[in-house]
């Protein structure tokens, strides 16, 4: 893997993926003497340039194999499939007929019969725009077909998606407006597979290369083994009235049409909106750098920016090849490239790439914070590993998501700085796949005057992520933690809400709220919010340490867990956090009630077993929560205090959900009792575990929401706790329904804001957290 053979390496240029004349100079393989270099520039850096190449290179591949007799359908140059042999050579060539009885014609690597593209496939983009991401499965006259039937939507900003281009057209001479005649694009399998050709479409024969598939490729080499020279010439019909049946191309600009204006797709951000007064901003390019987007007056930056490539054991720096740079972003550009694992390290880091950006200038014992800019595309790693250099030997390592679909300046803390400031960002995450990208932007530095009063980490799930308090469609979550809820790659439902409690809380003797102070820059405050909607202890703990139930630390949704994360240290001043609702399967013990008064509206859900448990529900939770629940919120109270050796540790509790009722979300009523006993159980766990990691000089100050909440839960008239709700937001999986219902389309789905603090509810937790800090903090 990442093993790169230079001397085959297909370095298409463009659109057209120009390759024939393009090295450096001399005689090339194919009998294709390289362009001069001028010719050679303009094909890599001018698109017109580029794509006239194109066209000339298919051009002549149109004349090549026409002159060698080989056709598609009536042969007509203004209909789309009769193209089929020229694209086909213009990937992998033609072999001419030399007259001595060999095999000529097109290749077999592009042969549809070939099986080393899937049998069963259907048109390259047809109804399924996800063959773009695997093309490898159709051969390329077969994907060029496809791309001229069917346009992918492109993104023109972060959240607009427009068709890309405009297609070709078909007649509705099938009665289905042409969508019968479109799907026809793709030849049947066994077109190109002839006697003539040796070929014997059904059949299965192995290759002389026991690498290669067995196949219906029938010729033989001079040894009498199968060679895969069943190359194809001739004429191929799939559609015989071709006129009526065939695709069109649809001209967009006529010829001597003036070139349209550029458009303003992924605006730039060309000012230091967003930032704090007074802060130093190193870009990826110097100043003296011309900005190319126009509109776009270019920010002075100061100090400077430096890449570092990974090379091979033979001084080549394989790295480069997967590096790229978009005129997006600060100033109009930044640097991406793929993710990459560490644990290659068998290939000694020769795809990583390291960008450094330095301030420039020294400082003296100055607290300082540094900010980095997200541009709002082709930045997708939820685990960039900023390490920022304080100028005096220490590094301080923290991990933070990218995509944010902004422009946006993203804090990766205070600290204090004693010499030349950097920050260094590579391409290598924990789960680097190559699937992900890693952007280099922008940093920036902000000297304040004294250290901050107040550095706070927000930790923990649900009730402290704000779920539940947003609008129901999550406009009111960050965006980083509400995305993609259907591609398990790219999906985030962390679920961060603006209306989070710890956001809301004002700290006793300040005079805002944690929001009001985080948005405004508040030279004494730096505030970290990790809290994740779901999140168990495993998902706080760091990846080295296990919870009592045998779970070792791990993030969610690509996220590294809350503690890996590396924002707590020996300057941390508060961190909160609630935890251990999970543990308890308090959300699994919810939809499994629901999923049985379904069944049985008067039935006893406490008599059921859930999977994984040993006895009932109710038989089986008061372990879990006096004992492993307990001990696992130990595990990460400690783990805390370790990390933030100076801070005072807040623990949130849960309030009693179903203390007024619970016929409203559909739960019997009487399961109510049990129900809440969970609730007190897990409360008294919460307080024993605060109890025995509190010292007097770092207390662990335990705080219960039940009093406060009462009178005010669901189903109440005035409830400070969601009922069902069935509205998705962007990172809600719609692949499964959360309660199953029999017969079909009864399914019922449930948004994971069911049954968690509203609005009114997460006041109703910064009031009581307010009260808890008061003669603590």
């Amino acid at each position: 893997m990442w093993n790169i053979d230079f001397s085959k390496a297909d370095c298409g240029y463009g659109v057209a993926q120009v390759t024939d004349g393009m090295r450096l100079s001399g005689r090339e393989d194919g009998g294709v003497t390289a362009y001069p270099y001028w010719q050679q520039r303009a094909i890599a850096v001018d698109y017109t340039a580029n794509v006239a190449k194109g066209l000339q290179i298919l051009g002549d591949k149109w004349n090549q194999t026409r002159n060698g007799g080989l056709t598609i359908n009536n042969g007509d140059p203004a209909m789309i499939e009769n193209w089929f042999f020229a694209v086909w050579a213009y990937n992998t060539g033609f072999y001419p007929n030399k007259g001595n009885g060999e095999p000529w014609g097109v290749g077999w690597a592009n042969n549809p019969a070939n099986p080393v593209y899937p049998q069963n496939r259907g048109p390259f983009l047809d109804g399924r725009p996800q063959d773009a991401a695997n093309p490898q499965r159709w051969p390329y006259p077969e994907k060029v077909m496809g791309f001229a039937a069917h346009s992918l939507e492109l993104y023109e900003d972060a959240t607009t998606a427009v068709p890309g281009f405009r297609t070709a057209y078909w007649l509705a001479t099938d009665n289905a407006d042409g969508e019968v005649n479109r799907f026809g694009v793709k030849p049947p399998l066994n077109t190109f597979c002839k006697a003539s050709n040796n070929c014997s479409y059904g059949t299965l024969q192995q290759p002389a290369d026991p690498d290669d598939p067995p196949g219906p490729c029938l010729h033989k080499n001079a040894a009498g083994a199968y060679d895969l020279k069943c190359w194809y010439n001739g004429n191929a019909t799939w559609k015989t009235n071709c006129d009526d049946t065939c695709g069109r191309e649809f001209i967009r600009f006529d010829p001597g049409w003036a070139e349209q204006a550029n458009a303003n797709s992924f605006p730039p951000n060309c000012s230091t909106s967003g930032l704090p007064s007074g802060s130093q901003i190193v870009d990826n390019l110097p100043s003296s750098q011309a900005v190319v987007r126009s509109g776009c007056s270019k920010v002075g930056t100061t100090g400077s920016f430096s890449l570092a490539f990974g090379a091979d054991s033979d001084g080549t720096r394989p790295s480069k090849s997967d590096f790229h740079q978009l005129g997006a972003g600060f100033n109009g550009h930044f640097y991406f490239a793929h993710t990459r694992s560490p644990a290659f390290g068998l290939y000694g880091g020769k795809m990583r790439v390291t960008g450094t950006w330095s301030l420039g200038q020294s400082l003296s014992n100055k607290w300082t914070r540094v900010m980095v800019h997200m541009p709002d595309h082709a930045a997708w790693t939820q685990q960039a590993v900023y390490n920022v250099s304080l100028g005096n030997g220490t590094v301080k390592r923290r991990v933070v998501p990218q995509q944010h679909f902004a422009n946006k300046w993203v804090s990766l803390g205070v600290f204090q700085m004693n010499g030349t400031p950097s920050v260094s960002l590579s391409n290598e995450t924990l789960n680097g796949t190559g699937f992900d990208d890693v952007a280099w932007d922008a940093v920036a530095f902000q000297q304040l005057s004294a250290k901050p009063t107040d550095i706070v980490v927000a930790m923990g799930d649900s009730f402290s992520s704000g779920e539940g308090s947003s609008a129901l469609d999550g406009s009111d979550f960050y965006r980083d933690s509400d995305k993609d809820g259907d591609d398990p790659m790219m999906r985030n439902a962390c679920h961060r809400s603006t209306k989070a409690w710890p956001l809301k809380l004002q700290l006793p003797n300040r005079s805002a709220s944690n929001k009001s102070r985080l948005d405004s820059w508040d030279s004494s405050m730096d505030f970290q919010f990790l809290a994740c909607s779901g999140a168990q202890t495993e998902n706080v703990l760091p990846s080295t340490v296990m919870n009592a139930d045998g779970q070792a630390g791990q993030g969610q949704y690509g996220e590294l867990s809350q503690i890996d994360r590396n924002f707590l240290d020996e300057n941390t001043t508060l961190v909160t956090i609630s935890i251990g609702g999970n543990d308890a399967r308090f959300a699994d013990i919810y939809q499994h009630c629901l999923a049985v008064a379904v069944e049985s509206p008067l039935g006893w859900c406490k008599d059921t077993t859930l999977a994984g448990d040993p006895a009932n529900l109710e038989t089986a939770s008061k372990p879990r929560v006096q004992t492993n629940v307990k001990n696992s919120v130990t595990t990460v109270l400690q783990q805390i205090k370790a990390k933030a050796p100076n801070a005072k540790i807040l623990l949130m509790g849960y309030p009693v959900l179903f203390e007024s009722g619970s016929t409203c979300v559909y739960i019997p009523d009487q399961n109510r009792a049990w129900l809440n006993q969970v609730s007190s159980d897990l409360g008294t766990a919460l307080q024993t575990a605060a109890t025995n990691t509190s010292t007097s000089a770092r207390p662990v100050k335990y705080v219960d929401p039940q009093s406060v909440f009462a009178g005010k839960n669901l189903c109440t008239s005035n409830a400070a706790i969601n009922k069902l709700v069935t509205t998705k937001t962007r990172g809600d999986s719609s692949l499964t329904p959360l309660i199953p219902a029999p017969g079909p389309d009864y399914g019922l789905y449930i948004s994971a804001q069911s049954i968690h603090p509203n609005d009114f509810g997460t006041s109703l937790y910064a009031q009581v957290a307010r009260t808890g800090l008061t003669g603590v903090y």
